[in-house]
C-alpha cells in the first residue's frame, strides 16, 4: 500500500508540474506577443546639412533631405526549437526630393544657389532581428535599398569648391581626429591588452551560451544590398558668358553587396557598363566623341571588386581561408578607350581653370604635415616590430583579372596608333616583412594606322 500510494503521489506531481511549466511557457509566449514595442510614423520635413569648404570659408554645399519618412511594424516568427517567437522589425525609410547645391554663406540673398544634384528619391527596407541574441535563422540586420537615377552637373567653379572641400575641411577634421586618436592611444596602451584579453574571454562565453555550444557557428550579422540604377555626370564650361555642359558621363547599375559574419566579412562592387562623351567635338557619323565605351558582353559586368576579410581568430581560418585575412579579386571584362588630343587638352582646361582658385597650402604646413606623417610612420614602424605578425597568416592578397583593354589614339583629323591589351592577370601577397607580385600579360599589340608607314603592327 504504501509503495502504491506513493507511486500515486509521484505521478500526481509529475503531472502538476507539467501542468505548471505549460502554463509558465504560456505566459511567456503571451508575454513575448503582448510586450511593448515602439511603432514609429515620423515625418521630418526639410532638414539642412551644409558642409563648409573650411572652418574660415564662406563657400559651402547645402544637402537638402527633403522629407523624410519613417514607418515600422512587427511581425512573429515561429522559432523551431524555441518555445518563444522571435520577433522580426521591418523599418521603410524614405527619403523624397533630396537636393544638393552649392551656395556662399552670407546674411543676404544676393547669391543663388547652384543646384548640383537633381532631387532625388530613395527608399531603404530595413529588417531588424530583435532576438537576434538567441535566434540565429536570419540575419541580425538587413538593408536593402535602390535609387532609380542620379543626375549630376558639375560647373568649373562647383568642381573647385568640391575638391577644396575634399582637400581642407575633411583634411582639418582627419587631422584633428588622427592627433586625438593618438594621444587616446598613447593614454590606453598600458591596459589595451588585458582589456581585449578579458573582453574576449567574456564574448567567447557568452557567444557559446547564447548558441547552446555551437561556438564555431558563424552567424550572418549584417546583410546589405544598394543599388543605383542609373547615374550621369555633367561637367560645364563657361562659353560666352554661359555654361554648357561638354563632357557627359554616363554609368549604369552600380551596386555593392555586404555580409558582414561573426567570423568572416564579403563586400562585392560591381558596375555594369560606363561610358563619356566629349559634346565638344564628334565622330565620323556626327554623333558626340566617345571617349570611354565598356565593351563587355550583355549580361557581365563591366567591373567587379571582391573584398574579404576573416577573423585569424576563428575557428576555421586556416581550413576554410587559407590563413588568409584580406583579400581582393579584382575582374575587369573590356573596356575601349580613346585618346583624342583635342578632347584631352579641353579637360585639362577645365580642370586647370577649376582648380586655378583653390589656395595652395603654405610650405610650413606641408612642412608640419609631412613631420606628422613621419612620426606616424615611425610609430606604426615600431608597433610592427613590436608585435610581429605570425608566420604563416597572409595580410593581404590581391587578385586582378583584365579580359581586353583597346586605346585609340588619334585626333580630330586622322587616326595615330590602336593598342590592344588582352589577358592581363596581377597577383599580390603580403606576408609579414614580405612581398610577392607577379603578373602575365598574354597579348600586346600595337597599330600603327597610318597608310604610309612601312612596319604596321608591333606585338
Amino acid at each position: 500500500m504504501f509503495v502504491d500510494n506513493f507511486q500515486t503521489a509521484k505521478e500526481a506531481l509529475t503531472a502538476a508540474t507539467a501542468q505548471a511549466a505549460e502554463k509558465a511557457a504560456s505566459s511567456v509566449r503571451d508575454f513575448a506577443q503582448k510586450s511593448f514595442r515602439l511603432a514609429m510614423d515620423i515625418k521630418l520635413k526639410a532638414p539642412l546639412i551644409i558642409i563648409p569648404q573650411s572652418s574660415t570659408s564662406r563657400n559651402a554645399f547645402v544637402v537638402d533631405l527633403g522629407l523624410i519618412t519613417v514607418g515600422n511594424r512587427f511581425s512573429l516568427l515561429a522559432a523551431e526549437g524555441f518555445p518563444l517567437p522571435a520577433v522580426l522589425e521591418t523599418m521603410n525609410v524614405k527619403l523624397t526630393q533630396l537636393k544638393l547645391s552649392r551656395t556662399i554663406l552670407k546674411h543676404d540673398d544676393a547669391f543663388p544657389d547652384v543646384e548640383i544634384l537633381e532631387p532625388i528619391n530613395l527608399e531603404l527596407l530595413v529588417k531588424r532581428n530583435l532576438a537576434a541574441t538567441w535566434f540565429n535563422k536570419i540575419p541580425g540586420m538587413e538593408v536593402k535599398g535602390v535609387l532609380k537615377s542620379m543626375n549630376m552637373a558639375l560647373g568649373q567653379e562647383d568642381f573647385g569648391v568640391l575638391t577644396r572641400i575634399l582637400a581642407e575641411n575633411i583634411g582639418e577634421g582627419s587631422k584633428a581626429a588622427a592627433v586625438e586618436g593618438t594621444k587616446a592611444s598613447i593614454k590606453d596602451e598600458a591596459v589595451t591588452d588585458e582589456g581585449l584579453t578579458d573582453a574576449l574571454s567574456v564574448g567567447m562565453g557568452s557567444q557559446t551560451a547564447i548558441t547552446n555550444g555551437t561556438f564555431s557557428e558563424n552567424v550572418v550579422n549584417v546583410l546589405l544590398h544598394f543599388e543605383i540604377k542609373e547615374v550621369m555626370l555633367k561637367l560645364k564650361k563657361s562659353t560666352n558668358k554661359k555654361e554648357c555642359p561638354f563632357l557627359i558621363l554616363h554609368v549604369a547599375q552600380l551596386g555593392i553587396d555586404t555580409k558582414v559574419r561573426k567570423y568572416d566579412m564579403e563586400a562585392t562592387t560591381y558596375i555594369k557598363t560606363i561610358s563619356m562623351k566629349c559634346l565638344e567635338f564628334s565622330d565620323s557619323n556626327g554623333e558626340p566623341l566617345c571617349i570611354i565605351n565598356s565593351s563587355a558582353e550583355s549580361g557581365t559586368d563591366l567591373l567587379e571588386v571582391k573584398y574579404f576579410k576573416a577573423d585569424r581568430s576563428g575557428p576555421n581560418f586556416a581550413s576554410i581561408y587559407n590563413n588568409t585575412e584580406q583579400m581582393f579579386n579584382v575582374m575587369f571584362s573590356s573596356l575601349d578607350l580613346m585618346l583624342h588630343t583635342e578632347a584631352l587638352l579641353s579637360t585639362m582646361d577645365f580642370l586647370s581653370a577649376a582648380l586655378s582658385s583653390s589656395s595652395l597650402p603654405s610650405p610650413e604646413r606641408e612642412n608640419k604635415k609631412t613631420e606628422d606623417i613621419r612620426t606616424t610612420s615611425a610609430k606604426s614602424s615600431s608597433a610592427a616590430l613590436s608585435s610581429p605578425s605570425d608566420g604563416d597568416v597572409i595580410d593581404l592578397k590581391v587578385n586582378m583579372q583584365l579580359g581586353a583593354f583597346n586605346v585609340l589614339v588619334c585626333d580630330q583629323k586622322s587616326n595615330m596608333a590602336d593598342i590592344k591589351i588582352q589577358g592581363l592577370d596581377g597577383s599580390l601577397q603580403m606576408q609579414g616583412t614580405q612581398t610577392h607580385m607577379s603578373t602575365r600579360l598574354r597579348d600586346f599589340i600595337v597599330i600603327n594606322v597610318d597608310s604610309k608607314t612601312i612596319h604596321k603592327k608591333a606585338s
